[in-house]
């Protein structure tokens, strides 16, 4: 007999079924138990009790729909009011919801159980504050908002505490409570990050964004000619007081502007008065313009005027000297005895009246 390979097998074999941290099997504990597993699994053959709703040797398998849990493919457990291997039929009005999963009778649930399999003495979901088998031990008293009815992790905790059952405290820059998994809900002033553990940056007011830690407000002044306040980044004026324009609001804008209004970027009046052009309109249109554009042509002419720049006079035989601003053609002759473009040929004598 071979007793040094005997004991080191027995080894062996000792560590792959105890060595591993919960959760995880195998001879190097390499592998991850199943998801569905309620429970830690078997290190060595990775068998678990299953969470509700999934059977077999490794939890891998769902149960028939309708199940809340089930034994291979007969229903083990029923949504409350349902009975039968498949949970298809309905217990009878006078059970209260509540009926043996097998015969249909009524029975009654342990008094904290929502629904249960009377069989195997198995409550499903427990009412807020309970948890275990039947629902017979209480929440941890720091759980703020209940537990899991599985293993009493608590889902939050009260007023700095955390950890599973709240039995571990909130890191010290957490403003009020925190989540079981000891991740802040709010940090103080000054602070961000999961765990409140990173100072805003120094030019910071007050409180920074939890995640990013990008200023809500800032320290340093908005420029003094801001009517409502400053982006909190780039500091550009909001809304400039009356009669200024531009980022900062640094630039005066003339009267000429219409209805006095200017942009603040590009920093520019939105439009000129008649007679008026330029980026804040103080230059003066050619003398005969209505409106120009940058001073290098009208956009319209005084009455009686047409050309690039309204250097030209409307013919004098066009009525009320209105002629068509780029060619000078009359809109209308000044009578009925005239014609052309420019009303200078005369109707000829055949005409009735010698009008045309």
């Amino acid at each position: 007999m071979n007793v040094a390979l005997d004991v080191k097998t027995t080894r062996a074999m000792y560590m792959m079924d105890n060595s591993c941290v919960d959760g995880y099997y195998g001879q190097y504990c390499s592998q991850k138990c199943s998801e569905y597993c309620s429970d830690v699994c078997d290190k060595g053959n990775r068998s678990c009790p299953c969470k509700s709703g999934y059977y077999g040797k490794t939890c891998k398998f769902k149960c028939f729909t309708g199940c809340l849990d089930c034994d291979d493919i007969t229903c083990s457990a029923c949504p409350p009011g349902r009975y039968g291997q498949f949970c298809h039929f309905y217990c009878t009005p006078d059970c209260n919801g509540t009926c043996d999963i097998n015969t249909g009778n009524c029975k009654s649930c342990p008094s904290n159980c929502v629904s249960c399999d009377s069989v195997n003495d198995k409550c499903y979901g427990c009412i807020s504050g309970y948890y275990g088998k039947i629902c017979e031990h209480k929440c941890p008293s720091q759980c703020a908002t209940g537990c899991d009815s599985f293993n009493g992790n608590c889902v939050n905790c009260t007023l700095i505490q955390s950890g599973k059952y709240c039995n571990a405290s909130c890191p010290s820059n957490c403003m009020g409570n925190c989540s079981s998994t000891v991740k802040c809900f709010q940090c103080k002033a000054g602070y961000y990050g999961d765990n409140c553990e990173i100072k805003c940056p120094t030019n910071c007011y007050g409180q920074c964004d939890m995640l990013s830690g990008e200023c809500f407000k800032c320290l340093s002044m908005c420029p003094a000619l801001c009517s409502t306040g400053c982006d909190h980044v780039s500091g550009a004026c909001s809304n400039c007081s009356t009669e200024r324009c531009g980022q900062n609001c640094e630039f005066t804008y003339s009267t000429n502007c219409v209805e006095n209004v200017c942009m603040a970027s590009p920093e520019s009046c939105v439009l000129c008065k008649s007679g008026f052009h330029g980026v804040f309109c103080y230059k003066m249109c050619p003398s005969n313009c209505g409106t120009c554009f940058i001073g290098t042509y009208c956009t319209q002419c005084k009455s009686g005027y047409y050309g690039k720049i309204c250097q030209n006079t409307c013919p004098n035989t066009c009525d009320n000297l209105t002629c068509d601003i780029h060619s000078g053609a009359c809109h209308k002759c000044i009578n009925n005895t005239l014609y052309g473009e420019p009303c200078n040929m005369a109707c000829s004598s055949n005409c009735k009246y010698t009008e045309c």
